[in-house]
């Protein structure tokens, strides 16, 4: 994406202001011979209004049908106008038209409604009703009060007064020459008349801040504008208004700003003005002392400047903060430099001298220490240290209603700071002064265990915590599911199961020293600034935070803190504990029953299957509405099907559900059940982009009754054995407003969300396993699991990234070293979002470089759908006994070899010790090469590896349930050996474009393929993209083709009139053409998720609606990866076998049973039973065997020495190898 950050906050904060267009599905439905629809319903501007809607009843049957019609569910007080029922008489293969009218409730919102159809008939006999459904959008002016009803705000006396928390503002505009145009108090958003602009938000122009975009008007003539304050001056002279400006940044495609001119007035009188095309921050300030003690309006005018161009004049007001009275006290450098020495030295002597210090001794030979300021904690040190290691952090920021506490300018003074301390805990009460209320802020500080607890409350809303800027900078940071970043520049993680997903970070310093830091409370966010030295969550409200300092490593500190985690496993954790998860998104109920027969029969038993595909109306859709099962998919009895069978086998199997989206369509939809912002909006949740359909955010204490409703629905009829909720963990919990204006704090949501998953596990019985998406922590203790979104990491914006900069970075076991056995995570990530936007055979669910991930952590196996029944055998084979082994065991160590993160050795308290090589080279460990994303695991008697022998990589196990190796001599999806590049684009006019490849043809294919070019860009605040597409059947048919091939030259690429000008990502594909462009081929190159290669990218120049040429940027041709690489032509000598083929081999009394992954092709195989059995044998014979275990031939073979010889055949399941122990042997067995 090349728009910057704060581009993209914009456009977000636009596309909000304007309601989708609608597609919801529900306005035409049939049942039997009756059709209903409802008409379209144009936009409601008036709540008095009477609204006239259509119905239609069409008959395709041969009789006449009486119909009773009326309309219904009009949310939030609206009412039928009209007579409602009406009976109607429907003619013969006729239809019958009908009007019916309605009104809003006088408390209805700007925002989308249903309306409700009712059709009820009789057909042979049987009583039946029709229900289609209408949405509609609302769209009434502002409920604001008008702009002569302007109250005025008083400042404290001393203190500050942000005017970016102020919402009683009032913005005026004129066009130059024409009089001035003044908007209803409170107003904010986008002026139809003007195209003026008023937003609160916070814009980050080196720093973030706090405050209002601006732009002047355009619409209808150029102006000028102004945001208005009335404000009541206390009676000091010492009054400024202190503020920073700048504009936004521009596209490459757009024109640039002449810059804005930033003006101050207090009343008509001009204070300041400057005109600047900054982009960065530029100070300004204002003294107001001439107007003390009176009252004031206080304007603040975005003048587009002195050629009066408004082009791309987005600007900024920053921090604009009214100043009152004489500064607190604060600290000189000096002081602050003699405090962080007193705090150093406290710790690495173990004494101090300065009044209420202290220092604390904590379990291991660590250490913490606490020196006040002039205003408590907020200004103190607290220093943290090992030995002669120590790191002081600046103390504390706590902010309340966004102000910074002991700060200045802030609207929260610290007047008097008391100490005291009881049964070892300090206690640091602030008495504050709050916007002219007197109030307090209290910090209790305790050791605990190898930890330093530190808790800090208050009766007023706390905003923030964090700490304030380090003595030093990291060398390394960590957080989530495991993220180890070393020298990282700037960044926020926020929090949510996608980034942020645990309460605890770390952090390496320079000197050595490692830091734990937790909160008890949801993080919002971890910061990392090295220009500041900042390093910290932050959270609130009120919270507890824990630092665990150490000089070992940082997961010494994450095993030490371990015990001091307050949240303990839920009752289902125990349960889910090491199953193999088959994740399923679709499919047919009887396709993924045969697809769980068939796992069973190839031993995957140990399982957990999750259906989330399966809603009445369709994925996330018409929600909280689930029940029955979707038709498309089979019958309810199909369904059925499935949960008999998994219950009769002991499989546990959850249905996918959802209680954070409400769609207006639902029934019993009301935006009483709605959260608000804080301006008295409905919030919005998803936008279902397939059906452009939007919901709202589901009040989270108004879920239960709904999620009861469905639970009675399915419990008798389904009899799932475990549960999933959408998004519960990978959204952080939120504050919300009610419809009443009544604040909710996120702790309230975190409850709500967690007697949600408590309410199931009770409802469905047995302890029934509760699981949610990407798994952040804060759930624990109420939830069991959840699966784990394990994203890559990028510098530059991508889909399923986390954006950040830094030297280099590694997943490590960072969540599950504290949580392993308190919340039960399964693999790493849906396949598309794990292998963000790389190849999936690379790196999506089925690749080696996701399972080192899923052994790296100790994560239940997961698989989906398209691994098919052949890639959940493989890992199970292959992984599945190591995986159980861990379930309930404990991360005691993790160790860098020679400090590359990239290879790690994780040691577990059983025992069982993993090495894991996720660098580009080979790692030679504990007897074993390991190439890149290679590992050994070994726990007793079990072990599982991807290692190289001899030079080949293979995979290989052993344990209680037998052997398995795979000498990898087979591909499952073998790339073509050709290879795309770019050679020119060439604009021909009128938005077209020729497009010419190039194809370095290896080796000939025997398919005839067609081409598609493909070329990308993001689309703002949308999950879909821009796309231009190209293609077709090339001239020369790709069976024919030989060395190297251009193609293109005939044809010409359209650009669509909703694709604008700017950079677009190429992307060329084979794709066969009997199955559209699903159907791709693999090639050598850069392969995305999709089987598309990139080749470079296309400029497109100009601007949406006026294109005026293309040009191209080739990619630099990327290394090939060929076939040879990806499989092995030789056997392997596995020691137990000799294959180039895949099998597993267990021992069940004279039998070995050898059974090939499923779908294999044939191979030769050489088994040394005798390795197998521990003793030598005769063999007897081999036999082919199927399913259900009934032999289907003798299998020829050859028994030489110790080794058996056979081929095998492609469809057949199984072989079962018979013997007899020699007699020697024989007689020690009696």
């Amino acid at each position: 994406m090349t728009y910057t950050k704060i581009s993209c906050s914009l456009l977000f904060v636009l596309l909000l202001s304007a309601l989708p267009a609608l597609s919801f599905n529900g306005e035409k439905v049939t049942e039997g011979p009756l059709t209903l629809t409802i008409g379209a319903i144009p936009d409601i501007t008036n709540r008095e209004a009477v609204t006239t809607v259509s119905v239609t009843l069409s008959n395709s049957g041969t009789a006449a049908l009486p119909v009773k019609v009326e309309i219904g569910g009009l949310a939030d007080g609206g009412k039928p106008a009209s007579q409602n029922p009406l009976n109607l008489d429907v003619p013969a293969n006729g239809k019958t038209e009908t009007q019916f009218q309605f009104t809003m409730g006088k408390d209805s919102y700007s925002s989308l409604y249903p309306v409700h159809a009712y059709a009820s008939f009789k057909t042979s006999g049987i009583p039946v009703t029709a229900h289609a459904i209408q949405i509609f959008a609302c769209d009434f002016p502002a409920a604001t009060t008008d702009s002569t009803t302007f109250e005025s705000v008083p400042v404290p006396s001393i203190g500050a007064l942000t005017l970016s928390s102020v919402k009683t503002q009032r913005v005026a505009w004129n066009h130059f020459g024409k009089p001035e145009e003044l908007l209803p108090v409170g107003w904010q958003g986008s002026d139809a008349k003007s195209g003026a602009n008023f937003s609160r938000t916070s814009m980050a122009r080196g720093e973030t801040r706090n405050g209002f975009s601006m732009h002047p008007p355009y619409r209808g003539g150029v102006g000028t504008m102004f945001a208005d304050y009335k404000l009541k001056l206390p009676p000091t002279t010492s009054l400024k208004f202190i503020f920073f400006n700048a504009i936004r940044d521009n596209a490459a495609t757009e024109p640039k700003s002449d810059g804005v001119t930033f003006r101050v007035w207090a009343n008509d009188k001009m204070l300041y003005e400057k005109h600047t095309d900054s982009k960065t921050w530029v100070p300004g300030e204002v003294d107001l002392g001439q107007y003390a003690g009176q009252e004031i309006l206080l304007r603040l005018e975005s003048h587009p400047g002195p050629k009066k161009n408004t082009t791309c004049d987005s600007c900024f007001w920053g921090d604009p903060t009214v100043v009152a009275g004489k500064p607190p006290e604060t600290l000189s450098d000096a002081e602050r430099k003699q405090l962080i020495d007193n705090a150093r030295q406290a710790v690495l002597t173990g004494k101090t001298s300065v009044r209420n210090g202290k220092i604390w001794k904590l379990k291991g030979g660590a250490a913490a220490a606490f020196i006040p300021g002039k205003n408590g904690i907020m200004d103190g040190s607290l220093a943290f240290g090992s030995g002669d290691r120590v790191v002081v952090y600046d103390g504390l920021n706590v902010a309340i209603s966004q102000h910074r506490v002991g700060a200045w300018p802030s609207g929260v003074v610290v007047e008097n700071v008391s100490f005291s301390e009881t049964a070892g805990r300090l206690r640091i009460t602030h008495k504050l002064m709050v916007e002219n209320r007197k109030s307090d802020l209290t910090t209790e500080i305790w050791p605990e265990g190898s930890g330093l607890r530190l808790k800090i409350s208050s009766p007023e809303r706390i905003t923030d915590i964090s700490l304030n800027q380090a003595d030093m900078k990291t060398k390394c940071v960590y957080y989530g599911h495991g993220y180890a970043i070393t020298e990282p520049e700037t960044f926020r993680a926020s929090g949510g199961g996608h980034n942020m997903s645990t309460s605890h970070v770390g952090m390496d310093f320079e000197n050595g020293l490692s830091l734990l830091m937790a909160s008890d409370t949801p993080p919002d966010s971890f910061a990392v600034d090295p220009a500041t030295r900042h390093y910290s969550l932050h959270t609130h409200p009120d919270a507890m935070l824990t630092f665990v300092p150490g000089a070992k490593n940082i997961y010494d500190c994450a095993v030490k803190y371990r015990p001091l985690y307050d949240k303990k496993p839920s009752a289902g954790v125990a349960v889910k504990a090491g199953k193999f998860v088959f994740d399923y998104w679709g499919g047919k109920y009887t396709d993924d029953t045969k697809l769980m027969q068939d796992a069973w029969q190839y031993g995957l038993t140990n399982s957990f299957l999750i259906m989330h595909a399966w809603q009445r109306w369709g994925y996330d859709y018409r929600l909280p509405d689930i029940y029955p099962p979707m038709p498309s998919l089979g019958t309810l009895e199909d369904m059925q099907g499935l949960s008999r069978f998994c219950n009769e086998r002991g499989i546990i199997w959850g249905l996918h559900d959802n209680y954070i989206d409400f769609y207006p369509d639902a029934d019993n939809f009301s935006y009483d059940h709605i959260t608000f912002t804080e301006q008295g909006n409905p919030k919005r949740a998803w936008l279902n982009e397939g059906r452009e359909a939007q919901s709202y955010q589901f009040r989270p204490d108004h879920i239960m009754p709904f999620l009861k409703r469905n639970l009675d629905l399915i419990k008798p009829t389904l009899r799932p054995t475990a549960n999933f909720v959408d998004v519960f963990t990978s959204a952080n919990s939120f504050d919300y407003y009610d419809r009443q204006g009544q604040f909710h704090s996120r702790l309230e949501t975190r409850k709500c969300w967690g007697e949600c998953f408590s309410t199931i596990r009770d409802t469905l019985g047995n302890n029934a396993p509760t699981t949610s998406e990407a798994g952040s922590d804060h759930l624990i203790g109420w939830l069991d699991g959840a699966d784990c979104q394990f994203l890559e990491l990028s510098a530059k914006p991508k889909r399923f990234h986390n954006n950040l900069t830094c030297a280099d970075w590694e997943r490590v076991p960072w969540f599950d070293i504290v949580n392993h056995t308190r919340f039960g995570l399964h693999g790493v990530g849906y396949s598309g979002r794990y292998q963000g936007d790389r190849s999936r055979y690379q790196h999506g669910i089925d690749s080696d470089d996701y399972l080192s991930a899923e052994i790296l952590t100790g994560h239940a196996l997961m698989v989906d759908l398209s691994s098919g029944l052949t890639g959940a055998a493989r890992k199970y084979w292959l992984a599945q006994e190591i995986i159980e082994s861990l379930a309930f065991d404990e991360i005691q160590s993790v160790e860098y070899a020679d400090g590359n993160i990239h290879r790690q050795t994780i040691r577990w308290k059983s025992g069982a010790v993993v090495h894991v090589n996720r660098d580009n080279s080979d790692w030679a460990i504990a007897g074993h090469t390991l190439p890149q994303y290679g590992y050994y695991a070994r726990n007793g008697s079990v072990e599982s590896a991807i290692e190289r022998i001899n030079g080949a990589a293979v995979e290989w196990s052993r344990g209680q349930n037998g052997t398995y190796v795979n000498g990898r001599g087979f591909h499952p999806d073998p790339p073509l050996a050709i290879q795309p590049q770019a050679e020119r684009a060439e604009y021909l006019g009128g938005r077209e474009f020729r497009f010419v490849s190039s194809w370095d043809v290896r080796e000939p294919i025997s398919k005839d393929l067609n081409i598609l070019y493909q070329f990308t860009a993001p689309m703002p605040g949308r999950r879909t993209e821009y796309v231009i597409s190209g293609g077709g059947k090339p001239a020369t048919v790709t069976s024919k083709w030989q060395g190297r091939i251009t193609t293109g030259d005939g044809w010409t690429i359209k650009i669509p009139t909703n694709c604008p000008a700017g950079k677009y990502e190429a992307l060329v594909s084979l794709c066969d053409p009997g199955r559209g462009r699903t159907r791709r081929y693999r090639m050598l190159g850069d392969e995305d998720s999709e089987k598309r290669y990139r080749v470079g990218t296309l400029i497109v120049e100009g601007n949406k609606t006026n294109i005026t040429g293309v040009t191209f940027q080739k990619l630099d041709t990327p290394e090939a990866v060929t076939a040879n690489n990806e499989y092995n032509k030789a056997e392997t000598d596995f020691g137990t076998a000799i294959t180039k083929g895949a099998f597993r081999c267990q021992k069940n009394g004279n039998k070995l049973l050898v059974t090939p992954l499923p779908k294999a092709e044939a191979f030769q195989l050489t088994l040394r039973p005798e390795k197998i059995t521990g003793y030598a044998v005769t063999i007897k014979g081999v036999e082919a065997i199927n399913l259900e275990g009934r032999k289907t031939r003798d299998v020829p073979f050859k028994s030489e020495g110790n080794s058996l010889v056979f081929t095998t055949t492609t469809g057949e399941f199984a072989y079962q190898v018979i013997f007899e122990a020699r007699s020697l042997f024989r007689r020690l067995l009696n």
